[in-house]
């Protein structure tokens, strides 16, 4: 290892050993990982769903050189959610990684905090670095597997024997090569608890998930009507889904460990989150605040109208017939056909609960 290498393991040694908030860190070689193939036929079997940008830079995310020529190492780390897993908001559920501010917004700040740190501590101000937060053309499961943070879970997810999966992944493509980190062994074993408990059968096969069956692509990213024989099996989830997460054991530990430490209250104020459907729909409604209530929450992502889509279709499985009134008179003030297909599917199915209970 040359001199600049060795200065540049060491401090990022220092950076991450000081930095609490940084659950695990290491290092992978800019090259194809052992999934590349596996990607790829994923997106070629049409699994991505709509998620047209899986396929636009493929070529990118299989190869960082294809993606970044000059890169030579990739060193990935680990930050906690925001929340625990399990910490619920009511019977209207939004997964726990959108319980506190963007994600994005906190790893950006940690990688600039590493950038300045390495350009002072080393000496080598002008290396080349190039961060990335689930918004890269990165393949950042398959880098954190190579550098040992984890392994991939059968549910997609990566996995690490103290710290679970409730955490988010972040990382730096760096110009030095830098020795790599040894991958960690696959402790899954034979059990299946992740994919046995999806609701939907979204796990075509341990590891391969189809996205047009995951609750939290039809939640987040996917905009429309849900089939109807899909959306029924989504329970009370409203913005993505925690279950196959959940029920691993080796989330066991680390959600015990922080019960009772998180109130579920939204970023930036003292506000609880709303804990019923009627206050998430006063919420959705035009004009309800939606946007300036969830300002820096990853919930923004998913939209005003898409959110309040998936409330109906919340309310509708959980025959909360409370909310046939008040979905009625947001109908009223929607315009937009999807949308207004599914608030009278659902005010259709509250109004045939109440009959069914003599209502």
């Amino acid at each position: 290892m040359n001199p600049g290498s060795r200065a540049c393991l060491e401090a990022l040694g220092r950076f991450f050993t000081e930095h609490h908030s940084v659950l695990e860190w290491g290092v992978a070689p800019a090259r194809p990982g052992p999934n590349a193939e596996r990607l790829r036929n994923w997106v070629g079997e049409g699994y991505h769903g709509s998620l047209g940008y899986m396929a636009e830079r493929l070529r990118e995310r299989e190869d960082p050189k294809a993606y970044l020529p000059w890169a030579e190492s990739a060193v990935m780390f680990a930050f906690p959610y925001g929340a625990p897993l399990g910490a619920g908001t009511g019977p209207y559920q939004v997964s726990a990684y959108a319980r506190a501010g963007d994600y994005h917004a906190a790893g950006r700040a940690l990688l600039r905090e590493v950038e300045d740190f390495l350009r002072m501590e080393t000496g080598l101000g002008e290396i080349l670095f190039r961060g990335f937060v689930d918004t890269a053309p990165v393949f950042e499961r398959d880098l954190a597997s190579e550098a040992g943070i984890g392994w991939r879970g059968k549910n997609c997810c990566t996995l690490n024997r103290k710290h679970g999966s409730a955490f988010h992944l972040a990382g730096f493509f760096l110009d030095i090569p830098l020795a790599a980190s040894a991958p960690v062994e696959d402790f899954c074993g034979g059990c299946t608890r992740c994919l046995d408990a999806c609701p939907t059968g979204a796990f075509v096969a341990p590891g391969r998930l189809d996205s047009a069956k995951c609750i939290s692509y039809w939640t987040i990213e996917a905009k429309g009507v849900v089939p109807s024989g899909l959306s029924g099996n989504f329970g009370g989830w409203i913005f993505g889904c925690d279950i196959c997460q959940e029920v691993c054991p080796w989330n066991r530990k680390p959600k015990l460990a922080a019960a009772g430490a998180f109130e579920a209250r939204r970023p930036g104020t003292d506000a609880a989150w709303p804990q019923d459907g009627t206050a998430w729909l006063s919420l959705l409604r035009k004009g309800g605040g939606f946007q300036s209530r969830f300002k820096g929450s990853a919930i923004l992502r998913a939209g005003r109208k898409a959110m309040l889509r998936n409330l109906a279709i919340a309310a509708g499985n959980l025959s909360d017939t409370s909310m046939r009134e008040p979905l009625s008179a947001a109908l009223s003030d929607e315009d937009d056909p999807a949308l207004a297909a599914e608030l009278k599917r659902t005010i259709q199915r509250l109004s045939d609960s109440e009959t069914a209970r003599g209502g």
